[in-house]
């Protein structure tokens, strides 16, 4: 309707419930295959996304010597993953935002497993972790 010259006040919307049991929700599937691949597709990526970010959120404790301080690590990495999620999705989009984003995980997760010490209490794996766990919040987002 953008560039016509259409009356917006000569429209009418007809709103129509439709009362199916679980069994024809079903079989809608059937006959909207596209729809079936959409939401497996989306079903087992936000099971992905959810385990990761869950696997990654045991990190904080091993992060932080209090309470105190490993709450202010995931508090930030949050905010951080929220703001990166914004800028991520204006520069390239929410589609390739999100397979950057995931990208971000795998490359974290292959990093970890890296034996590397920085100090005593620092290790590569709890800044890969503390990356990761922002990619995956960011992926989720």
């Amino acid at each position: 309707m953008s560039g016509n010259n259409v009356s917006l006040d000569k429209v009418d919307l007809v709103y129509e419930e439709r009362n199916q049991s679980y069994l024809e929700q079903i079989k809608d599937f059937k006959a909207h295959p596209t729809m079936l691949k959409e939401t497996l597709l989306g079903m087992t990526v936000w099971l992905i996304v959810s385990l990761i970010s869950y696997s990654y959120q045991f990190g904080w404790s091993k992060i932080g010597n209090d309470l105190h301080s490993i709450y202010f690590f995931a508090a930030f990495g949050d905010g951080v993953a929220y703001s990166t999620c914004v800028l991520g999705c204006r520069l390239l989009g929410r589609k390739n935002a999100t397979f950057f984003y995931f990208g971000v995980v795998i490359v974290m997760n292959m990093l970890a497993m890296l034996d590397v010490k920085f100090t005593d209490t620092w290790s590569l794996e709890h800044l890969v972790s503390i990356i990761g766990n922002i990619g995956a919040s960011s992926a989720s987002s």
